[in-house]
């Protein structure tokens, strides 16, 4: 069965909202989250140091269109909301085997 797989970063500033958000939407939904992930994006660097104390969280989830589409209106909300945290999303068809 083919699937959409969504990828996101984003700041863990704002992943607890994503997920709050998320489960509203998109009930019973599954994803993957990787936490304390270092990176440079648009935004200001998230090395958990220092200088950039900061962390990434990725998510990546496979889900059906109709959620994508959800997931993706999360994002681009955040991204208003949050402006200087960095919410990054990619879309990419998936094909479980």
């Amino acid at each position: 069965m083919n699937k959409v797989r969504m990828e996101l970063i984003m700041s863990e500033a704002i992943q607890e909202e994503f997920l709050t958000d998320i489960d509203m939407a998109c009930p019973g939904i599954k994803y993957t989250q990787v936490v304390d992930a270092k990176g440079r994006g648009n935004t200001t660097p998230k090395q958990g140091d220092a200088i950039w104390p900061q962390f990434n969280t990725i998510i990546t989830i496979y889900c059906s269109r109709e959620e994508a589409a959800r997931v993706l209106i999360i994002a681009k909300s955040l991204r208003q909301k949050f402006p200087t945290e960095g919410v990054a999303c990619f879309r990419s068809e998936a094909e479980e085997l």
